[in-house]
């Protein structure tokens, strides 16, 4: 399958957000800068993900940094706040106050140590999360310092080749000559390429079809990604079998929350629904009401998609589970049907039910023997409907689609109208 960047681009930015939202709401993304392709497309990243004021850079020569104008560039082109932070009385006063002559490896390794140390430090003075911008293919080398460049609080490029990065760079309109920036280690005096004795390009390709001409560089790949396979695994730890004392989790007012909905299609007064549902409960039960409908004009899309739509949103922080349609309409057989498909999968009884139509689906469960449920009705905090989201698809009017919903939804737009406009010459009544 062909690598689609601008579909990658828009991924990641989505789980930036998603990630900032559950580690760090309202902190800052700390990236330090170097002026190459990584850090570049890191800080690029960050910066659409959470707005440009949420985003520090740090630039760290070791002494006289004869690139430091790429780094300089990347900054002002991102507009991004930034500092300077020159690291060499850092370095030398360590290598000075360590009573042997330190390896060449462990000089070349020094100064990226002391940067991740800078960047935490920068990091926790300014309530942020530390970027890791290491990309797959230095990873699979082992070409990173354990604890230096391969630290960090998030890592967005760490699935991602160096070709690949390269092609999202291009997605975000970097300066060309920052994304084919010759990448070095700074002191060896040598391109990494160069070091390895093979070729990003040939690696990529080898990682990613298995595929390389090259027999010797095959080997020497092989061997390489054996050897520091234990950069990218968990410390190993000894485990005595004691016992560790857990306290009981803090719980929410309610146990399980329950919404039901078409969702045909999501947007934002979903959302604020969903998230009040979030912060009462413990769990969140969404049941996809209609699932067994699909291609009709009020119902366009099928279960799976509804499904996917709301995945992309909120993850796996909430339960989503088919409730097809039965046939009785709004009464104590529904509320019935609702209680037994909960307690199937949840194994328990929904003590919240979480509503954005006020005093209409309160009468599914007075029927029900032996529940006790709330209701917390949800008024809409924005006017918008699924039907005239619908409508903006019909009208082709993006702009307007655009408004209501989730940005990380904004690149299925064209998939989503295509089936709105073959399911709007489908007038079957769906059942209820």
């Amino acid at each position: 399958m062909p690598f689609d960047a601008v579909k990658t681009k828009d991924e990641c930015v989505a789980w930036i957000r998603e990630f900032f939202e559950e580690n760090g709401k309202g902190c800052n993304a700390v990236v330090g800068i170097s002026g190459g392709k990584d850090s570049s497309v890191t800080a690029a990243l960050c910066a659409e993900a959470l707005g440009k004021d949420r985003v520090i850079g740090v630039l760290m020569p070791d002494g006289v940094q004869s690139d430091i104008d790429m780094a300089k560039m990347l900054v002002r082109h991102l507009g991004i706040r930034h500092y300077v932070v020159n690291i060499k009385e850092s370095t030398d006063g360590l290598k000075n106050a360590i009573p042997f002559e330190l390896s060449d490896q462990s000089r070349i390794n020094l100064p990226p140590r002391i940067r991740m140390s800078a960047l935490y430090a920068v990091s926790q003075s300014h309530n942020g999360r530390v970027a890791n911008t290491c990309n797959l293919s230095e990873d699979w080398v082992g070409y990173s310092t354990r604890y230096g460049d391969s630290a960090g609080d998030f890592s967005p490029l760490c699935h991602l080749t160096v070709q690949e990065v390269k092609a999202v760079g291009r997605v975000l309109g970097l300066p060309e000559c920052l994304i084919e920036k010759v990448p070095s280690d700074g002191l060896s005096g040598i391109s990494d390429e160069d070091k390895l004795g093979f070729t990003y390009a040939e690696l990529d390709e080898y990682i990613r079809t298995g595929y390389i001409e090259n027999k010797e560089h095959k080997e020497k790949i092989d061997r390489l990604h054996r050897q520091n396979l234990f950069k990218l695994k968990l410390m190993p730890s000894y485990d005595p079998g004691f016992n560790v004392f857990e306290s009981e989790p803090e719980h929410k007012a309610y146990g399980l929350g329950i919404i039901v909905g078409r969702f045909q299609t999501l947007h934002v007064g979903h959302e604020y629904m969903i998230r009040m549902a979030m912060a009462l409960c413990d769990r969140v039960l969404i049941f996809i009401g209609s699932s067994q409908e699909e291609g009709t004009e009020k119902n366009p899309f099928s279960y799976e998609l509804r499904k996917d739509l709301l995945k992309t949103v909120f993850g796996d922080r909430v339960m989503i589970y088919p409730l097809p349609d039965i046939g009785v309409g709004n009464n104590g057989s529904w509320g019935d049907y609702v209680i037994e498909n909960a307690q199937e999968v949840c194994g328990m009884k929904p003590d919240l039910l979480i509503s954005g139509k006020e005093e209409r689906r309160r009468d599914w469960f007075d029927g029900v023997e032996g529940l006790d449920i709330s209701e917390l009705y949800v008024p809409k905090a924005i006017d918008i409907s699924a039907s005239e989201m619908r409508e903006f698809f019909l009208s082709d009017d993006q702009r307007s689609w655009k408004r209501y919903v989730d940005k990380r939804l904004w690149p299925r737009y064209e998939e989503l109208r295509n089936i709105v406009l073959s399911a709007s010459k489908n007038k079957t009544t769906e059942s209820i």
